[in-house]
Formats: C-alpha cells, structure tokens, sequence
C-alpha cells in the first residue's frame, strides 16, 4: 500500500514541477519540460534504491544515497512554493516531495533498522540519535 501512496505523491510533485518549468523557467516545449520534471522525481526514486542496495553491504547503512533522497525532497519542496505561495506551498512540498521520500524510504524498508547476528545497527540516524543523548550508543556504533 505504501507503494502506491508513494506513486501517487510522487505524481503530484512531478506536476507541480512540470507547471513551475512553464510558469516560472519559461520551459513551454513539451519534451524540454518533461525532462525536466521527471529527472528530479525519478532522481528520488533511483536515490531511495540506490540506498536500498547499501543495506546489502557488510555494514548494512543506506549511506550518502538516503541523505540524497531527504536534499532531493527539499529541492523538489521549492516548486510547490513558487507555484502555489506559503501555505499551499507548504501543502503541495508536504503532499508531494515530502511524502514521496518518507514512503519510498517505508515501501523499500530503509526505515527499519538493520541487525546482522552479533552485530549493533550502525546507521546514521542511530548515530545521531546517540550523539543527540536520545538513544544509548552500543560501543561498536562508536567505531
């Protein structure tokens, strides 16, 4: 189900792109504009992939690719306000770029920590929870 929410916000951003392309670059041929729009959505979705084939690796971290998929979200957030002003904007980065990054990253599984046998979860985020004094920090986190 997540799958589809995420299809559906990702389509609401990729239009709010592809009318920010015309109204405020002046992109009015068709094919230049559809560029345009889907290379940040499909962006997004490669990046939440890509950090989806870390977690195969030994230390089993979404690495730079996650943080590229929360930078492409907030890029993506600054058509919705040029288009639509303060609060629609806020409305449209919510329900489009936003959303589509946070349920891309809950359909592919990079928001459950990973544990191997033996093993502590050494992702990023448990990192900044623990340096945040949020969450205890095992000792092979640290390393």
């Amino acid at each position: 189900m997540s799958v589809i929410a995420a299809v559906a916000c990702t389509v609401c951003s990729a239009i709010t792109s592809w009318r920010f392309a015309d109204d405020c670059l002046g992109m009015h041929n068709t094919v230049e504009r559809t560029v345009f729009f889907a290379t940040g959505e499909l962006a997004l979705v490669a990046s939440a992939l890509m950090a989806r084939q870390h977690l195969h690796v030994p230390r089993r971290e979404t690495g730079a690719a996650d943080v590229l998929v929360w930078v492409l979200a907030a890029v993506l957030s600054i058509p919705a306000y040029a288009e639509y002003g303060p609060v629609g904007g806020t409305v449209g980065a919510f329900f489009g770029p936003v959303m589509a990054a946070a349920l891309w990253r809950q359909a592919l599984g990079l928001d459950q920590p990973r544990r191997s046998p033996g093993t502590a979860f050494r992702g990023m985020r448990a990192l900044f929870l623990a340096r945040l004094g949020i969450v205890e920090q095992s000792p092979k986190t640290s390393q």
